[in-house]
């Protein structure tokens, strides 16, 4: 269906480019509008979303849809910082740790994707990066640099959406090639 769409905008002279270009600005804006977002949906329907981890739903379905590793990167950074600096929420020093653990996600499943189907890789990325994002919550801990408890959503629900989201890698995702997913 998609090839086929793509097929009669190129006879019009559009290219995959320029169309996956579109659709990545696109996506990235609908990702930036569902962080914004998520704050006051938990609040309508009191249930916290937040604890189904729902930046990096929201990067790595990115990733496997629009496929774009120097997008993946940058979204990684900056959705955690975005949703500290326009909703206040996490606060500042675990908006930077959620970054620098997402940007780890994206990092890990793109080296462990080249030797590892990329289920596999998805869930050995995630369960590496909040490995990472556990250290170094601790050490912001112990330093004094943030008043919080280690754990503060459930690990079986960590484990769910890691699952979960590697089961969405394993149906929809095609092998890693050249500046694609």
């Amino acid at each position: 269906m998609k090839q086929k769409h793509f097929e009669e905008l190129r006879a019009v002279g559009i290219n995959d480019a320029y169309l996956d270009y579109k659709l990545m600005l696109l996506l990235d804006f609908v990702a930036v509008v569902l962080v914004y977002m998520i704050p006051t949906v938990s609040h309508l329907v009191s249930l916290p979303l937040y604890r189904f981890e729902p930046m990096r739903w929201i990067l790595l379905l990115n990733l496997l849809f629009v496929g774009d590793k120097r997008n993946a990167y940058i979204m990684a950074f900056t959705l955690p910082l975005f949703s500290f600096f326009v909703g206040s929420h996490p606060v500042f020093v675990k908006a930077i740790i959620m970054a620098v653990e997402l940007v780890a996600n994206v990092f890990f499943f793109l080296k462990l994707s080249r030797w590892l189907n990329n289920c596999l890789a998805m869930f050995i990325s995630i369960v590496a990066s909040k490995l990472f994002y556990y250290a170094i919550k601790y050490m912001c801990i112990t330093t004094g640099l943030m008043a919080s408890s280690m754990v503060s959503t459930s690990i079986w629900i960590q484990l769910l959406v890691a699952v979960a989201i590697s089961l969405a890698f394993l149906f929809f995702s095609k092998p890693i090639s050249k500046g694609r997913v």
